[in-house]
């Protein structure tokens, strides 16, 4: 029994001469996933001892995945929301493969493969950054802990390295996922003009961070301005994924998602050949999707129109085609509305929707 964890005394022996509590908790947890594959009494004993040390001191706390982090630096703890993920091929495969990676962590580090447990999102505001964070931890059955950067030194301003320790210490303390939000709020090029001492610290702090993050937790960041991060963070992340606003496919099933309600039915037709033809975020869809709904449940227009109207609402500049397209879509069957009536949707007079129709 002896040789199966021997291989982790050395490391923990080192850590606890030098004082690393990361490195003791990393060791101990390897030893304990180690005795938890016995089933002799020793083991099990063992086993027992060492979980119930590392309860009492904070070391790793390997059984309390459901335990509730409270500090004040926690920001936007996000929890399962309606936001629908409907990513393409390429980026679910990749976001699979992580989630497998993790899941199989024990197996990869018992052949000497470090699992890659850090995660770097970029992409448009809204594409589901943080939706995805949230469905990860939820995949992995871990405690999510969402830090929003941009906020955190807005409101500790002066303080934020050691708030930024703080909250990494406690992620330390059991396995979870923490999610940077807005990344580039501290992770921007240090030898830019406007770096402060301060956050160049930080930026090392999470260099060395990254390089030691615990196989047993994951750390995922998330930005909407990639070209703003040090080059080195970039390094640091395992793995790095652009996420992509949604394609034509993509924004049908969005739109065919959030407009779906017992009590109001939509053309699919109007949803197909109008909606998605305009580029938008998933997020702006839900909100649009959301408005529209409201409108028509409580102010009885047709979903077809509110929709229309939540889009002018929401300041959404369509192209020429995009507008065609919808019109094109309320004049087919079975909507059926004549160029009257979708002159006064547009604002436009009717011999303009009619050219305009004939010219598509």
């Amino acid at each position: 029994m002896v040789t199966n964890f021997s291989k982790y005394i050395p490391a923990l022996v080192e850590a606890a001469m030098t004082n690393d509590k990361r490195g003791i908790r990393m060791a101990t947890n390897a030893i304990i996933r180690t005795l938890s594959r016995n089933d002799d009494k020793e083991s099990i004993t063992m086993m027992s001892k060492l979980k119930s040390l590392s309860s009492d001191y904070e070391i790793g706390k390997l059984t309390a995945r459901g335990t509730t982090f409270s500090s004040e630096l926690l920001l936007n703890r996000p929890i399962l929301n309606s936001n629908r993920i409907i990513l393409n091929a390429d980026e679910q495969s990749r976001i699979d493969s992580f989630i497998s990676g993790i899941t199989h962590a024990d197996l990869l580090m018992k052949n000497g493969v470090p699992p890659a447990n850090s995660l770097l999102l970029y992409g448009k505001p809204g594409v589901g950054k943080t939706s995805i964070a949230t469905n990860i931890a939820m995949k992995l059955n871990l405690p999510l802990l969402s830090v929003n950067l941009a906020e955190l030194i807005s409101s500790y301003l002066g303080s934020t390295g050691k708030n930024i320790s703080r909250i990494i210490e406690q992620a330390h303390q059991q396995p979870s996922v923490l999610f940077f939000d807005e990344f580039d709020a501290i992770a921007s090029e240090r030898n830019s003009e406007n770096d402060i001492a301060e956050l160049r610290r930080i930026v090392n702090v999470l260099l060395v961070e990254l390089d030691n993050w615990p196989a047993d937790s994951v750390v995922i960041a998330a930005t909407n301005h990639p070209e703003m991060l040090d080059s080195a963070i970039w390094r640091r992340f395992r793995v790095t994924l652009k996420i992509d606003l949604p394609n034509r496919q993509q924004r049908t099933l969005l739109w065919k998602d959030y407009l779906k309600t017992p009590d109001i039915f939509i053309e699919e037709n109007f949803i197909k050949n109008g909606l998605s033809e305009i580029e938008l975020s998933p997020s702006t869809i839900r909100n649009i999707s959301l408005l529209a709904l409201q409108q028509t449940l409580i102010d009885d227009i047709p979903i077809e129109l509110a929709v229309i109207k939540s889009i002018e609402q929401s300041r959404i500049v369509l192209s020429k085609h995009e507008k065609v397209q919808l019109m094109k879509s309320l004049s087919e069957k079975p909507l059926s509305y004549t160029h009257r009536k979708i002159a006064q949707i547009f604002g436009l007079t009717h011999t303009t929707v009619g050219r305009y129709l004939k010219e598509e």
